[in-house]
């Protein structure tokens, strides 16, 4: 089974797949937050696709383990997709995922400079990779 990892924003939301056996997270790629059903028909597409079991999604929480601002649109948007898509969803603590992305992103390949609209998907699919394999990593301590 395949899992589904994503990093919510405002503007966008990152992707990322894990691999059949669930041991490792790849970014996917990028989805403008535009409408809702825009999201929800592209993330339902991906999911039929890649034959997804399960979501994970950012929980957004501050060093005090108190929910961000964001978290009521992240917690409206995961009983959304819920409703819609039934498949199980689950939150993973995403907090300084979106930093170590940026750290990640942040040296551009010799001779290259990365646009800065192409270097914020690349840090939000990141993120998604980050926080799914957070979570895939503490299924495998669990087992």
């Amino acid at each position: 089974m395949k899992f589904l990892g994503i990093d919510y924003g405002e503007k966008k939301i990152g992707i990322a797949i894990s691999d059949e056996r669930a041991k490792f997270a790849f970014p996917h790629g990028v989805i403008n937050n535009t409408s809702a059903n825009l999201v929800l028909n592209v993330i339902k597409i991906i999911c039929d696709k890649n034959n997804i079991g399960k979501i994970v999604i950012g929980q957004s929480l501050d060093f005090k383990n108190q929910p961000n601002p964001i978290m009521k649109r992240v917690e409206k948007f995961k009983s959304f997709l819920e409703e819609r898509l039934k498949i199980p969803i689950e939150y993973e603590n995403e907090i300084l995922t979106t930093k170590q992305a940026e750290q990640a992103t942040k040296k551009p390949r010799i001779g290259a400079r990365m646009k800065s609209r192409k270097k914020e998907e690349k840090t939000h699919t990141s993120a998604a990779a980050l926080i799914l394999q957070s979570y895939l990593d503490k299924q495998k301590m669990i087992k």
